[in-house]
């Protein structure tokens, strides 16, 4: 049996269809459902094995696309999400995950994509890392055992 995979959408997110194609090559049933519609059936988060949110839309600029990939592992899915961006230094990789750990100016609302996926992805037994140099992009490689 695949794994059910819920994929939040919200307004002014542009990742959530390449997020599902690529989990469907993983393996996976991808089911995309609203933000707002989470508010009104609580016990849907217990029908998904994954939970996945795309947050591609957080960077989106002129340095070119975002590339979305994933592939069957050992008994759990890797998804690779890796941009031609501007990179990370190694002491900004090592706090990216902090809670209201931003590289951007204060007042962008940011500093909280990033923890709430590590923390997902910590509760659900599986492992995120962070490849990246500056001038060169950043790949981030998500692994997720199979229910």
């Amino acid at each position: 049996m695949k794994p059910k995979a819920l994929v939040l959408q919200a307004h002014g997110t542009n990742r959530d269809l390449d997020v599902m194609n690529a989990l469907t090559l993983a393996g996976a049933d991808p089911i995309g459902v609203p933000l707002n519609n989470l508010r009104s059936r609580r016990t849907l988060w217990q029908d998904f094995q994954l939970l996945v949110v795309p947050g591609g839309f957080s960077y989106a600029d002129a340095l070119g696309p975002v590339k979305i990939t994933a592939e069957p592992a050992e008994g759990a899915a890797r998804l690779q999400i890796g941009d031609l961006g501007y990179g990370m230094d190694p002491e900004t990789i090592r706090k990216a995950t902090y809670p209201f750990f931003s590289a951007k100016p204060a007042g962008r609302k940011r500093g909280m994509g990033l923890a709430y996926a590590a923390r997902f992805i910590q509760l659900n037994r599986g492992a995120l890392a962070i490849e990246s140099h500056p001038e060169h992009g950043t790949t981030v490689t998500i692994t997720l055992p199979y229910a």
